[in-house]
């Protein structure tokens, strides 16, 4: 069976592509902790393949940087996690 795009990064596709269709590079995303459709923490096996849309949508619009995905866990302070992001 092929797999299937999460519903999550499906959406998050469709944003992307509609905002490069009109012309407007997208904003800065920063995913923290994606979750699989069971809600646990996805594996980076499966943020590698649900997304991979996402990720070629901004790699091939040379925007590589605005993109991160980012796992959060218990030893991390907030600082941590977004102070490279809001520069």
């Amino acid at each position: 069976m092929q797999h299937l795009l999460s519903i999550p990064s499906l959406i998050i596709f469709i944003l992307i592509f509609e905002t490069l269709k009109s012309g407007v590079a997208p904003n800065k995303l920063m995913l923290i902790n994606p979750r699989d459709q069971m809600g646990e923490t996805a594996t980076n096996k499966m943020i590698e393949m649900d997304y991979k849309v996402v990720k070629s949508a901004f790699y091939a619009s040379s925007l590589k940087e605005k993109l991160q995905i980012k796992s959060w866990d218990d030893q991390q302070s907030v600082e941590d996690i977004f102070s490279e992001w809001l520069k």
